[in-house]
């Protein structure tokens, strides 16, 4: 189910998700210029004012920290004053490479899952980040091929990283993945959302897209939460500036005009790449002189040919079906495709030679995988079932809830 689509050169990549926030190429030769003073970095400068890569050394053991040191210093050789507008304050958290092949991230689903290195932003209260780094803390994953790997067997790998930030941060539309060869001075850059994945085609940091592979790095540093694939439309953090993440922040999502919920705990979430990635949270709606109300707000990708969740809700109620969760508010926000995705059409599918028909498959491909981003937010029905204290109790529950089921059925 995962489809690789290649635009026609990594510039056009880089240019339309990436570059938005990174130093221009003069500031980023300037940034090579201080990389070469620093032998560990095999940075060189050459004599027509170009700069070349001679990392030479491509095992699993060192390329990873060298790649780490590398992209943590293009950071912080160029000039502190440079800052996007829109991007990231100074002020906020750090964001660093660093190398996790040693040990497994914590909040893992599958805990044998091991990136070769991430773009990660620890949490203030961590003293150590590199010794405790969770996949909430995930901002990018990295993957090195290691030797005798198939080219197959590595993108599943980067994708499998991909879905375990999907499922530890609920409100990520998308994913940034970095795949590095074992053979040459070459990378790729991935996006994973929830009909697939992008790709750009083979960077070659020797000499020719280096002063490139500088920009990336550092755009990746000071890119805003939208840009690096968080929902943001209808949600507020604080402190301001962090990420949305559950226990790191306080997480308010906007309704009408005086109105607010404050999501306090994930109760449900799901993982995987092509998928309705649904996640349920438990808050509060409050509104203005009214107590709060406990709700329950489902946010989802939906497939855009299906009937509106809020639509089913409404019909529902208009039908007299008993015991049914009442529908408080229900929005629709961007798809995949065109909110996501830029409305861009790759050049061609991973596997498949590029003709005519590329164009044609993609459209196909998006018909069926297109989603749309939704929230739903309900007001429990009856009683929460914490508070069952007998089997009998349990037992009356469930009957209503079945006969709910039935009247659903029958007159809808």
């Amino acid at each position: 189910m995962l489809r690789r689509c290649l635009h026609p050169n990594v510039a056009s990549f880089c240019e339309s998700f990436i570059l938005d926030w990174a130093p221009t190429a003069e500031e980023a030769s300037h940034c090579l210029d201080m990389l070469a003073t620093q032998q560990s970095l095999c940075i060189e400068t050459l004599p027509d004012g170009g700069h070349r890569c001679s990392q030479s050394q491509f095992s699993d053991a060192t390329f990873p920290d060298w790649f780490c040191s590398f992209a943590n210093a293009v950071h912080t050789s160029v000039d502190g004053g440079f800052i996007v507008p829109g991007s990231i304050a100074a002020t906020d958290r750090p964001r660093v490479w660093i190398t996790t092949r040693s040990k497994p991230l914590t909040g893992a689903r599958n805990g044998r899952l091991r990136p070769d290195f991430v773009l990660h932003c620890p949490h203030s209260c961590l003293t150590n980040a590199a010794d405790c780094v969770a996949w909430k803390d995930v901002l990018i994953v990295g993957s090195h091929e290691s030797k005798g790997s198939t080219v197959d067997s590595s993108i599943v790998q980067l994708a499998c990283y991909a879905s375990e930030v999907f499922l530890a941060q609920p409100f990520r539309h998308f994913v940034f993945g970095i795949l590095t060869s074992n053979r040459r001075r070459g990378i790729v850059f991935w996006r994973f959302d929830r009909a697939g994945a992008l790709s750009s085609t083979e960077l070659y940091y020797s000499i020719i897209d280096l002063c490139l592979l500088t920009r990336c790095l550092h755009a990746f540093l000071r890119m805003p939460a939208s840009a690096l694939g968080y929902h943001t439309d209808s949600i507020m953090v604080e402190p301001n500036g962090a990420f949305p993440t559950e226990g790191y922040s306080r997480i308010y999502s906007l309704v009408g005009t005086d109105s607010h919920l404050e999501l306090q705990q994930v109760a449900f979430a799901t993982g995987g790449i092509i998928c309705r990635g649904t996640a349920c949270w438990r808050g509060e709606l409050r509104r203005p002189c009214v107590p709060a109300t406990a709700v329950v707000v489902k946010y989802a990708w939906r497939s855009s040919g299906h009937i509106l969740e809020g639509d089913l809700y409404k019909q529902a109620h208009s039908k007299g079906v008993i015991g049914l969760a009442r529908c408080l508010a229900y929005d629709v926000y961007k798809d995949i495709h065109d909110g996501v995705r830029y409305g861009i059409t790759p050049q061609s599918f991973y596997g498949q030679e590029s003709s005519s028909t590329d164009s044609w498959n993609y459209t196909s491909h998006m018909a069926k995988y297109n989603r749309v981003y939704t929230r739903l937010i309900l007001h429990p029905q009856g009683s929460p079932l914490h508070h069952i204290t007998s089997a009998h109790d349990l037992a009356h529950g469930l009957l209503a809830g079945f006969i709910g089921k039935n009247t659903c059925s029958s007159d809808c």
